[in-house]
């Protein structure tokens, strides 16, 4: 946990914005659930060095998870359910780049990668589709835990970020923190930084991959 803190400071330019953090295991939760400077995750995280060492990805999956929704989810935070993705495909990005730091390339693309694509590519098939954003929704449910607000947004961000390069993706997420701390955003405060940090119009981009 202090090496995910000091690495989600370091790559969002932000220091943990709250004055402290804290974790409850609480028995027969199935994952995780984030709050301001807190977070309720399931006791099996607690468990022996074996068993841990089998589920190494899964529990520091939840745990930075949990982790980056303090900065995307309580210190900005999505304005309504249909920019959900605000929080939970961004907690998902952080982990996955956390992932890469502490793992290794391979190990990213073996365990997140192939997991992300697969996941959004079976609710293709399958006929689950909807757009990332979208007020066309029956049950606010559905837009904060379904595989689009998590997965498929996620892999928005890892295309976003290719366009942008490196340099730029990195000064449009933390000029959108910045901006926007403390507030209510939505996705068009999130176009708005990325325009501003890479001097681009891309409405082709959030038109493409996020509305529609």
């Amino acid at each position: 946990l202090p090496d995910m803190m000091r690495f989600f400071s370091e790559i969002l330019g932000v220091e943990y914005p709250f004055p402290v953090y804290s974790q409850a295991f609480v028995q027969d939760l199935p994952a995780g659930m984030d709050n301001m400077m807190f977070s309720s995750i399931s006791e099996n995280m607690v468990d022996d060095k074996p068993t841990h060492a089998d589920f190494l990805y899964l529990w520091d999956a939840l745990e930075a998870q949990m982790l980056a929704s303090q900065w995307f989810g309580a210190y900005v935070t999505p304005a309504g359910y249909e920019h959900a993705w605000l929080n939970e495909s961004f907690a998902r990005y952080y982990d996955e780049l956390y992932a890469e730091h502490k793992n290794g390339y391979d190990e990213f693309q073996l365990w997140y990668r192939n997991f992300d694509l697969n996941t959004y590519l079976w609710d293709w098939n399958n006929n689950v589709r909807r757009p990332v954003v979208t007020k066309n929704y029956d049950n606010a449910e559905t837009m904060i835990r379904d595989n689009y607000s998590f997965v498929r947004g996620a892999l928005v961000l890892h295309m976003l970020r290719k366009h942008l390069g490196e340099d730029k993706w990195k000064k449009a997420i933390n000029f959108y923190l910045k901006t926007n701390k403390n507030k209510l955003v939505t996705t068009d405060d999130l176009q708005k930084a990325v325009e501003e940090s890479a001097g681009e119009p891309m409405d082709w981009f959030f038109g493409q991959w996020v509305y529609k």
